[in-house]
């Protein structure tokens, strides 16, 4: 039996992590994992006691980092983490590693009052650590813009200024969502580090009608979707029609990130020519206090059918992917 020692990441492991992560992750995109994980480190919300490392004969053999979100539940906020990356070196895998990172992750999350974790991954590995597939996954509402007057907006970079706006406009889409991450009072949580990825205010007259982020060859399939207004949600579709134009596309049909359940959509966008709710088996979650009544209520309703999974968008951080 390997001694393994899990511990606190410190900053000098900070390059044996990132070369763990290149090697655990043989994939084309190991590389942006490392960028994702030097990502959240910035971040408000980060919590250094978070981010494990297993070290063996003293070199670092394996990094999980549990990252904290606030969350809106069934209407009620509630605080939890995103598993996410878990990393054990090739030639020790099998051996327990991941279990242990896991298991002390989540010990200390507990300690420090998150209710649950999510994650997306193996649906047949993290189940053996308490978490349960199929807990969210796709939530799209579908648009045809065909009679939708295509008038090109003004746009403009993300300032602080607007962060108090655009989290006004987050809780008109999200709050009433069963499931949602709550986005981070910080300019970061705005904008994407993807440089593929445009992260925009949307002008109107001077005034600001909504926040989008896309990609510039596919405005019609945004990843971020926010509107201050009814008249602003008919203007954004509108720029957004114009935008898909001007990209040589010959297509109307829209993929929006909201939920097609939530209350603004049904107010603002009647016209909506479709839905795509789909959980993934992927799509996990975990519960870490047993007497929060209220993510295991969430769980009960969505295993059994009685509610629709959540929308969860993930913070920019995975954009970098």
């Amino acid at each position: 039996m390997k001694q393994i020692t899990i511990r606190t990441e410190l900053i000098k492991d900070y390059p044996q992590v990132a070369e763990l992560h290149i090697r655990a992750f043989n994939e084309i995109n190991n590389r942006a994992i490392t960028a994702m994980v030097a990502l959240h480190r910035q971040n408000l919300l980060y919590d250094p006691e978070l981010s494990l490392v297993a070290e063996f004969e003293g070199q670092v053999v394996g990094h999980v980092l549990f990252y904290p979100h606030d969350f809106y539940v069934a209407g009620e906020l509630l605080k939890g983490v995103v598993l996410s990356p878990l990393g054990v070196s090739p030639e020790l895998q099998r051996e327990g590693i991941g279990g242990q990172l896991i298991a002390e992750g989540h010990k200390r999350a507990l300690e420090k009052g998150y209710a649950f974790s999510i994650l997306l991954g193996h649906p047949t590995y993290y189940p053996r650590f308490g978490y349960q597939t199929h807990m969210y996954g796709t939530c799209l509402t579908k648009v045809d813009l065909v009679d939708v007057s295509d008038v090109l907006l003004e746009e403009r970079q993300v300032q602080l200024e607007d962060i108090t706006l655009l989290r006004e406009m987050w809780q008109l889409w999200f709050e009433d969502n069963s499931l949602a991450i709550v986005p981070e009072n910080s300019l970061l949580d705005w904008i994407s580090p993807n440089i593929e990825i445009r992260s925009v205010i949307v002008i109107k007259g001077g005034e600001t009608i909504g926040y989008l982020r896309y990609k510039k060859n596919e405005p019609l399939q945004p990843r971020y979707f926010l509107a201050a207004s009814q008249v602003g949600t008919s203007d954004l579709l509108g720029h957004i029609r114009a935008l898909s134009l001007q990209a040589g596309s010959s297509s109307s049909l829209m993929q929006l990130p909201v939920h097609p359940q939530s209350m603004r959509t049904k107010q603002w966008i009647p016209y909506a020519s479709g839905a795509e709710i789909v959980p993934w088996d992927a799509a996990m979650l975990c519960v870490l206090d047993e007497s929060c009544d209220i993510i295991r209520k969430y769980m009960e309703r969505v295993r059994h059918k009685e509610d629709s999974i959540g929308s969860i968008l993930w913070s920019v951080e995975f954009e970098i992917l």
